[in-house]
């Protein structure tokens, strides 16, 4: 397995494991939505994101894009998920960036309890502007050892 930083060429995969994974979470709504979004999300990535890419037998499986300190996309091409990708990318993030934070929609159940389960606690709720549903902010603070550990 391969974490790097993407390359331009990589931004059709990027887009299209986005897609994916989208349609894959979020089942209950039109694919028709998400399409046209394919370019909002490109261009939202590209503008001053820090982009990781997760490589595996030469085939790219998932992605991180981040701005400053807020994580905007942490996706896995659903063949892939569940075979702990996710957690390799956001281990790698951690390691660069103390302090996360995200949106997530509060009706994706599993990748709530998947930030749960990587130390992310909500501190607060909003509507998606696109979707129109519910999300929570949650926020992953250092911790106290990982601080200790970087500053010795």
């Amino acid at each position: 397995m391969v974490i790097r930083p993407h390359r331009q060429e990589d931004m059709p995969v990027l887009l299209e494991i986005w897609l994916q994974a989208s349609l894959h979470a979020y089942d209950e709504l039109p694919a028709a939505l998400w399409w046209p979004h394919q370019e909002a999300m490109r261009d939202r990535f590209l503008a001053g994101s820090e982009i990781w890419v997760l490589e595996q037998a030469g085939q790219i499986k998932g992605f991180a894009a981040l701005q400053a300190d807020e994580l905007l996309a942490l996706y896995v091409h659903p063949e892939f998920q569940g075979h702990g990708l996710g957690a390799a990318l956001l281990y790698q993030l951690k390691r660069c960036h103390p302090y996360l934070w995200l949106r997530v929609c509060t009706r994706n159940t599993d990748i709530i309890a998947f930030y749960r389960y990587q130390g992310f606690s909500c501190c607060g709720e909003q509507k998606d502007p696109v979707t129109g549903l519910p999300e929570w902010l949650m926020e992953c603070p250092p911790r106290l050892t990982e601080l200790l550990s970087a500053s010795a």
